[in-house]
């Protein structure tokens, strides 16, 4: 969810569906004897913790990671859950987040979270068909030389990796100037769970928040999170009760009982949720997709592509600039200096010893016809060679014997946005030929 704002408040006591699921033998997060006590000792602890929702788990569905949660019906604006944020497990970052939950899993059956913990998807090591297996840092590299993506997948999992070592060497040092003690090694599943079930709290701080980590993401859902202080009982109106601080939840439209209600983790693109949490929102609104547009002796522009098909100002300032000959930007300087001297633009500043402005300035609109088609086409071009690479590498991905759906929902979604970039370009340049 986004971050909430702390905000105490009173409000009407919200019916908790919890004790009555936890006596339901049918009620099961995942198959199988062991799993239906796990889900019923997990759904008893929530209920001794104080965490309240009109929700029920009905089971873990194939598509997502995450198990799904069917209403009795509720309003738009009502509270879907409240979890007193002592029952959250809270790190200052994802890392010590990922550290907390390691520590609470070696606990065992002493850790206050232990009935959580029993719940929460399992390492590849204890379960080779764990639904962690659908985040690509573990996937084969086989499987990840199907994504052809352009390389943002493996870009970002690189650039993931690092931050990680980074962290790691520096908690490392710093334990070695303390103690000679060992260094402490990266834990792939602590780190995966910090990653794709975390939420954020009003101080910026990690949480890994009870029953609020099974809801499924909708980019479309908008989802209201706040601070709240209220009694663990939630009966607002006794002021005997000890208040404390509770994580509340809401979204804004009505849900009929049975149906399954979606909240927001926030304006992700698909490549976020897949590396964060192992899955594609094939409808997704919030969706960039990024191209690179390459040429001799220039360097590498980065173009990014919202969800309706518009290519971001500055990658195509920065090309106009690069196309421009000497007439273009003398002509460029002198419309703006114009538009400065009459008050037409007040929004760029000049520096005076060096009477030069900056790209955006100079180059956020056309400056000749010339320059624009050498821009678009250009653009084009790399929008073409990208889309078709996804497809191809969906079409291979879809084959019998490799038959991987959730490749082929990222890379469908990757050639269907950027087909609607060269879409816009070529109703504006139909010789294009695109």
């Amino acid at each position: 969810p986004q971050t909430p704002t702390r905000h105490p408040f009173r409000e009407p006591a919200v019916k908790n569906c919890l004790t009555q699921a936890a006596e339901k033998t049918e009620t099961k997060m995942i198959t199988g004897p062991t799993a239906a006590a796990a889900s019923a000792s997990f759904l008893s602890w929530c209920t001794s913790q104080g965490i309240t929702t009109p929700c029920q788990i009905g089971g873990f569905d194939s598509s997502y990671r995450y198990a799904t949660s069917r209403y009795r019906g509720i309003e738009a604006n009502e509270d879907i859950i409240r979890v007193p944020l002592s029952s959250c497990i809270i790190g200052d970052d994802r890392y010590s987040l990922a550290e907390r939950i390691l520590y609470e899993k070696n606990l065992g059956s002493k850790s206050m979270f232990a009935p959580y913990i029993d719940v929460l998807p399992k390492s590849l090591e204890e379960d080779e068909n764990s639904i962690l297996s659908c985040m690509p840092q573990f996937w084969t590299s086989q499987r990840r030389e199907l994504v052809w993506d352009g390389g943002w997948l493996e870009e970002r999992l690189g650039r993931e990796s690092q931050d990680i070592n980074t962290i790691m060497e520096d908690d490392n040092n710093k334990r070695r100037r303390r103690s000679k003690r060992s260094s402490k090694k990266i834990d792939p599943w602590s780190v995966a769970i910090a990653a794709s079930r975390a939420n954020f709290l009003p101080d910026f701080r990690y949480s890994l928040t009870p029953m609020l980590d099974m809801f499924n993401h909708d980019s479309m859902a908008t989802t209201r999170a706040n601070v709240i202080l209220a009694s663990k009982n939630n009966d607002d109106d006794n002021n005997d009760q000890v208040k404390e601080e509770m994580l509340s939840l809401r979204v804004n439209r009505l849900y009929e009982a049975g149906e399954e209600v979606f909240i927001s983790y926030g304006d992700l693109t698909n490549l976020d949720t897949l590396v964060d949490y192992g899955f594609v929102d094939k409808q997704n609104t919030q969706n960039k997709e990024s191209i690179a547009v390459r040429m001799l002796r220039y360097p590498t522009t980065i173009a990014t592509i919202d969800y309706d098909g518009q290519i971001d100002s500055g990658a195509i300032a920065s090309l106009r600039q690069l196309f421009a000959n000497d007439v273009e930007v003398d002509q460029a300087h002198a419309r703006l200096r114009d538009e400065q001297e009459n008050g037409v633009r007040n929004d760029v500043t000049v520096s005076p010893s060096t009477s030069t402005t900056t790209t955006m300035s100079l180059f956020a609109r056309p400056i000749s016809d010339r320059n624009e088609e050498e821009v678009f086409s250009l653009l084009a071009s790399a929008l073409d060679g990208d889309m078709d690479e996804a497809r191809t590498g969906a079409k291979e991905a879809s084959l019998p014997h490799i038959n991987d759906e959730l490749v082929v929902d990222y890379l469908t979604a990757r050639a269907n946005h950027l087909e609607k970039a060269l879409k816009l370009i070529a109703k504006k340049y139909p010789e294009f030929g695109y």
